[in-house]
């Protein structure tokens, strides 16, 4: 059963796409009038997961040239190693900054998750990286919006 939704622009009124959506056969039953409002992230982002069982850096997002990335979900897992560091971090090369860690796996597991809603932006050409140091397991998933354009980082820097 398909449901037919307007996807309308809030300042103008005009409709900017329509879409069927789709739900499970349990539900045909049922008639179903309803409005529901969504944010632009619901269509355009995307996930990535990441794994690591070693030292070394992944790269799980990079934004595309000029662009940014605004990060929308986070969740991490890693075991407890001794002496392990799980950190991720967003960078270009030139400046970092940390949006998790470094977390110190030394005396326990890690299990955390965030719902960003879209208040977590890099700067212009920023990627986020995984970066794990000892014999630590360790995965991410992150949802992210990648954007044409973005600050530079001297520019975004101001504005936290």
């Amino acid at each position: 059963m398909a449901i037919e939704t307007y996807i309308s622009d809030a300042l103008s009124g005009q409709h900017v796409a329509i879409k069927d959506v789709y739900l499970p056969e349990a539900l045909n039953r049922f008639t179903l009038n309803c409005l529901t409002t969504v944010g632009p992230f619901d269509f355009v982002a995307q996930f990535k997961a990441v794994q690591r069982a070693s030292s070394g850096t992944s790269i799980v997002a990079e934004a595309p040239l000029n662009g940014g990335l605004i990060i929308t979900d986070l969740v991490l897992t890693a075991d407890r190693v001794n002496g392990a560091t799980t950190t991720l971090t967003l960078t270009d090369g030139t400046n970092s900054v940390n949006i998790f860690g470094p977390a110190v796996l030394t005396d326990a597991p890690i299990t955390f998750s965030a719902n960003f809603g879209g208040r977590v932006r890099g700067w212009r050409d920023a990627r986020l990286e995984l970066v794990t140091t000892g014999a630590v397991s360790c995965a991410v998933t992150v949802g992210y919006v990648k954007t044409p354009e973005a600050l530079n980082y001297s520019a975004w820097d101001e504005l936290r």
